[in-house]
């Protein structure tokens, strides 16, 4: 079974062998999906085609590194052999690190962001948290909310590489601000009076899909258990035209909320939510796998008799059971939301401008699919 499925991921995979993640980042821009200035711009076409994968693939790329038994190989090993930044080797940056450090941040020089990634790397620090801390305190500085001198000197600005280095550096030795911005982008915001700037659900800085331009991302960062997490649900492949015959197929409009959102994000979370349990990377979904595989893995490894449905059934009660847990710890119906500006402000340039999520209506959908109650209590005593 292993052997007969790796060939089909292999197939159905090969960009992902070749570029990883990274070769997102001009697909999302083309999108209009790739999160700009900190949520506030609409295209960047150049920087995005500066620092995706097909250029690291032509400039920095050593090789493909694998996971234990990876049929994918999506990492890139890569190193910097010219100008500043020489020396710098290891692991490639990912797409949710290209679209932090890069769009977020508007810097377009891709050997800044791999030095950036591997103090990331060194220092034990998440990029996506990382990146949205310093897209917050840039926007805090430029709009007086704090100064330089609150900064420690340091001139944060857009598209200025060394500055978000130096901040990084700091941030990880927790020195000066760097001790506060160290506690998240929610401890930063509530402290510094600057919630405006700061994008986080339930305390987790937002990945880099923007729920403007696909919907169904804004309901999956809003439920995530985890807070804002596109790894939770990523039904966003859909609106990138993917499909899993029997099981989600057919033209996906990634502008369409309601119902249809609400239903797409309950499923794939349901998908997701087996998968840690089980050991598999969730990638391997790019390589066609979908509900009906898993289950047959399941039941060769065990002997079971597992239909599809009980798979399913079973990540439903893991998602529930988790979302006991958030409640028992005072997480609330309020706490299933975004950040204001990507409620209220449109994008206002690109393939997604002028588009808004309908979050209220998502959620009473996604409420009732779930059987949970009017406030999102699941009734975890029927399972």
């Amino acid at each position: 079974m292993v052997k007969h499925l790796n060939k089909m991921i292999r197939d159905k995979a090969a960009g992902m062998t070749k570029l990883g993640t990274s070769g997102g980042v001009l697909t999302a821009e083309r999108f209009g999906g790739l999160p700009l200035k900190n949520w506030l711009e609409g295209s960047w076409p150049d920087g995005a085609e500066a620092i995706t994968g097909e250029t690291i693939h032509a400039t920095i790329w050593v090789r493909n590194t694998f996971c234990h038994a990876c049929p994918i190989g999506c990492g890139k090993a890569v190193e910097v052999t010219e100008g500043p930044y020489a020396g710098v080797s290891g692991e490639g940056p990912e797409y949710e690190t290209l679209s932090g450090f890069g769009g977020l941040l508007l810097i377009d020089d891709l050997n800044a962001i791999v030095r950036m990634n591997d103090l990331c790397n060194r220092y034990g620090m998440d990029t996506i948290t990382t990146s949205g801390v310093l897209a917050f305190a840039t926007e805090a500085l430029e709009r007086g909310i704090i100064t330089v001198e609150d900064t420690d000197g340091i001139e944060l600005a857009w598209g200025a590489p060394e500055p978000a280095i130096r901040m990084i550096e700091r941030i990880g030795r927790r020195e000066g601000i760097g001790d506060l911005l160290a506690q998240g982008s929610r401890a930063a915001a509530e402290a510094l009076g600057a919630e405006a700037c700061a994008f986080h659900v339930k305390g987790l800085e937002l990945p880099y899909i923007d729920p403007r331009a696909f919907v169904d991302m804004g309901l999956d960062y809003a439920t995530a258990n985890r807070g804002a997490c596109h790894m939770e649900s990523p039904s966003y492949w859909r609106g990138y035209g993917m499909n899993w015959p029997g099981w989600q197929d057919g033209a996906r409009d990634r502008f369409e909320g309601g119902e249809t959102a609400a239903r797409l994000v309950v499923e794939f979370q349901d998908f997701a939510s087996v998968f840690n349990p089980l050991g598999l990377c969730k990638f391997i979904c790019k390589g066609g796998i979908a509900p009906a595989h898993v289950t047959a893995l399941v039941n060769a490894a065990t002997g079971w008799t597992w239909e599809p449905e009980d798979l399913m059934a079973a990540g439903r009660r893991i998602f529930d059971f988790k979302r006991q847990i958030n409640l028992d710890l005072g997480v609330t119906r309020a706490d299933d939301t975004l950040p204001a500006r990507l409620l209220t402000h449109p994008r206002p340039s690109g393939a997604a401008a002028g588009n808004l999520p309908d979050l209220d209506e998502m959620l009473r959908h996604y409420y009732r699919l779930r059987e949970w109650d009017e406030e999102g209590r699941p009734h975890v005593s029927e399972h």
